[in-house]
């Protein structure tokens, strides 16, 4: 089957143009983040900083922000651990018999 010619051939059909850039509306995508950069070399402080090393540094960004992540879901799992074992309840009952006595003996301290 011969391929029409590029006369024949429209570089962007209106409609189907349309169609594509509200879907990419529509969907919340930052096209920055699909289309990398050219790298751009730069000169800081007398040496090369290239675009590779800028996302490098961005990666390393996010594997903390993500080490972090996992650290406070850690740290959240053994709070529901605590209170499902009931160790704040059993906590908070002897600060109040301690509040209590203290209480006690604050107005006998009063009284005399």
């Amino acid at each position: 089957m011969p391929l029409p010619s590029n006369k024949d051939q429209k570089p962007f059909v209106l409609p189907d143009t349309l169609q594509d850039l509200a879907l990419l509306r529509a969907s919340d995508l930052d096209l920055g983040t699909l289309v990398p950069a050219n790298p751009v070399v730069t000169k800081t402080g007398g040496t090369l900083q290239t675009q590779v090393q800028k996302e490098d540094d961005e990666l390393q960004a996010v594997e903390e922000s993500l080490k972090n992540s996992y650290e406070y879901v850690r740290s959240a799992r053994n709070v529901v651990r605590i209170k499902d074992r009931g160790d704040v309840d059993v906590q908070g009952q002897r600060i109040e018999r301690a509040r209590e006595e203290l209480a006690n003996v604050e107005e006998g301290l009063v009284d005399a």
